[in-house]
């Protein structure tokens, strides 16, 4: 039973370095990814904003008058 829980860690240890290996280059594709998604859908987000607050804020000056 030991020898046994003793393989399974030396079988784990090694799979944990490859995992972090290809865990450390899938975190770095995935902010790198994410990263370039924020930069190219900010524009189209603050546009949207924008838009919004424009309707929003004509909307009330409706309602006042």
């Amino acid at each position: 039973m030991q020898s046994f829980k003793s393989l399974i860690s030396k079988i784990g240890l090694s799979l944990k370095k490859r995992l972090n290996i290809i865990y450390f280059k899938y975190i770095i594709i995935l902010l790198f990814s994410s990263f370039n998604f924020t930069i190219s859908c900010f524009p189209i987000v603050g546009v949207v904003m924008l838009i919004s607050f424009a309707k929003s804020t004509s909307f009330s000056l409706m309602n006042k008058r």
